[in-house]
């Protein structure tokens, strides 16, 4: 199925200094004297927050970076600490407090494909810069709905089986592969993102999303995608640039008894996928500050 598309993925990630996600076929040669386009994170992209023109201490900056194999446990903690306590529908299903493993064990899988990212305060003290945001991404394909759907049908928890029914459901819709060529149909997805609580409304997200948007131009990934649970993520999709191609409203996910399976807090309304082509015309530097 990634025929065609695997050469590009693959240059793409060594070019990014990551080892291949075992998915993809190993990358024949480039051609010969060809000069690898200029990346926007190949040192890290630092994003500065707004002037301070009042005497309230200056808010923290932070890099964007590319996440190495050695940081893996820290960045399960931070997604532990924050997005598995805080995303919506894992509230909504009473798993915040304690995911189980099955979920962890996708973002563990998902980080080890090496295209993940996340943003370091500047200025930290010791020898590594402190995580203030993650962004886990993956290469998915139409058929990665099937496993989702086997691995719910083995749920023994009622909650862990209603949410990756709902992730199966936002890869799966016909709609969400609409115009891809089905030689090459997979996409790069911004999986996963989580900004810790210190750093909200600096921008964090939103640079992050950016930097996962030039890492899928990057890797030759025909387009960019994310899936929103919550009403923030659709905010820096829509920011983006993205297209909505598929949505569903949480008070119309119902069980076999006409009840909402999921009722998030407020403001949190709706499950959308957004998309975005990753056309020739599209493959340039994204980065940049806000």
């Amino acid at each position: 199925m990634f025929a065609t598309l695997v050469p590009l993925l693959a240059r793409g990630l060594a070019s990014w200094g990551c080892r291949p996600c075992a998915r993809l076929r190993p990358a024949s040669a480039g051609p010969a004297g060809a000069q690898p386009r200029q990346r926007g994170l190949g040192r890290g992209m630092a994003c500065k927050p707004p002037a301070n023109t009042c005497s309230a201490p200056a808010p923290p900056s932070f890099t964007v970076v590319p996440c190495s194999c050695c940081d893996e446990e820290r960045v399960m903690e931070f997604m532990q600490r924050t997005f598995y306590r805080e995303e919506p529908v894992l509230v909504a299903a009473g798993l915040a407090e304690c995911p189980p493993q099955v979920l962890l064990d996708h973002t563990r899988a998902s980080f080890r494909e090496g295209l993940s990212l996340m943003a370091v305060l500047q200025g930290s003290a010791g020898g590594q810069g402190d995580i203030c945001g993650v962004a886990v991404n993956s290469i998915v394909a139409p058929g990665d709905a099937c496993k989702l759907r086997q691995q719910a049908e083995q749920a023994d928890c009622p909650a862990t089986r209603r949410v990756l029914e709902l992730w199966s459901l936002m890869l799966e819709r016909p709609e969400i592969w609409s115009g891809q060529d089905p030689e090459g149909c997979c996409m790069l997805e911004l999986r996963e993102l989580a900004t810790d609580q210190a750093v909200r409304g600096l921008g964090v997200g939103l640079q992050l999303a950016l930097a996962a948007r030039e890492v899928a131009a990057d890797v030759g990934a025909p387009a960019y995608k994310i899936d929103c649970t919550s009403q923030y993520s659709g905010k820096i999709a829509e920011k983006l640039g993205m297209k909505k191609v598929f949505s569903l409203k949480y008070a119309d996910f119902l069980d076999s008894d006409g009840k909402p399976l999921f009722q998030p807090p407020c403001p949190h309304v709706e499950a959308a996928v957004y998309v975005q082509s990753m056309s020739k015309d599209c493959q340039h530097k994204f980065g940049g500050e806000l």
